[in-house]
């Protein structure tokens, strides 16, 4: 997730509540709030760095992970997790080649300088895509009830002892927004 800056000097970006396409202005709206709880949260001290290396270690969609604080915080759960499938098709076919596009630019750049407007402009693509992914994830079929522990806990799988108090972190975080 390349939310706001980092060591990696991703942009920060903010979504108008006129660039949201969405069938009615219920839709639009949880939208916009999925998109600014999760710039909100993704922005506190030392979030982002957890959830890039939650990324990059433990191989956790970030996006998901975001959205799944936002539904604890607003108390609430999707009905299905059956949509997930569209939603992790779309992570592993477009922002994942992305994200490794721009890490593969990454040292290019370091040494052919004059590529690097073009490496920004994937990772400007992959901000996209990650808005994309929050779109599909605020779309999803929700009941009040925030998620549970054994929602959680079958999200996380077996991760291990560092990497479940990293996400823990961020939850704790998140109910304080």
């Amino acid at each position: 997730m390349t939310i706001s800056p980092d060591s990696d000097g991703a942009s920060s970006a903010t979504l108008s509540p006129n660039d949201i396409p969405a069938k009615d202005a219920r839709e639009k709206e949880r939208i916009s709030a999925l998109w600014q709880f999760a710039l909100r949260l993704y922005r506190q001290p030392g979030i982002s760095a957890t959830a890039l290396t939650l990324q990059d270690e433990a191989d956790i969609d970030v996006p998901e992970l975001l959205w799944l604080c936002w539904l604890e915080h607003n108390q609430e759960s999707p009905t299905s997790l059956e949509p997930l499938k569209d939603v992790h098709e779309w992570q592993q076919q477009i922002t994942a080649h992305l994200r490794e596009l721009r890490r593969l630019l990454k040292p290019v750049t370091e040494v052919q300088p004059r590529l690097l407007p073009l490496r920004q402009k994937i990772k400007d693509a992959e901000l996209q895509a990650e808005q994309e992914t929050l779109h599909r994830l605020a779309l999803i079929p929700w009941k009040k009830g925030g998620p549970n522990e054994s929602l959680w806990a079958q999200w996380q799988g077996t991760l291990g002892e560092k990497y479940e108090k990293m996400i823990e972190t961020i939850r704790e975080k998140a109910l304080t927004l």
